[in-house]
This record gives C-alpha cells, structure tokens and sequence, in this order.
C-alpha cells in the first residue's frame, strides 16, 4: 500500500509520460512482492493474511 501512495503522489511531480513509465516501473515490482501474493493466497484459503513487509 505504502508502494502505492509513494507512487501516485511522486508522479503528480513528473511530466505525463514520465509519471507513466514510473507507474509501470513500480506496479511490476509490488507485484513481484511476498505480500502481493499472500493477500490473494490468503483470500482463497479463507484465512488472514500474514504479511510480512517483503
């Protein structure tokens, strides 16, 4: 979530296509993330998620 918010306010900073080619640079890596595929595990297996921050 932190990822997320970092990235849209820094690109409120950026020209357009600047803003657009960092966008894509840091929603690969948070998805690339332990926690980004715990949340779906978790959600499937119908319990909490244990995030870890990696």
């Amino acid at each position: 979530m932190r990822g997320t918010k970092e990235s849209a306010v820094r690109s409120l900073q950026m020209p357009l296509d600047e803003a657009l080619r960092f966008e894509l640079l840091m929603s690969r890596t948070l998805r690339s993330t332990d926690d980004a595929r715990e949340g779906p595990a978790a959600f499937a297996e119908k319990r909490q998620p244990d995030y870890t921050g990696k």
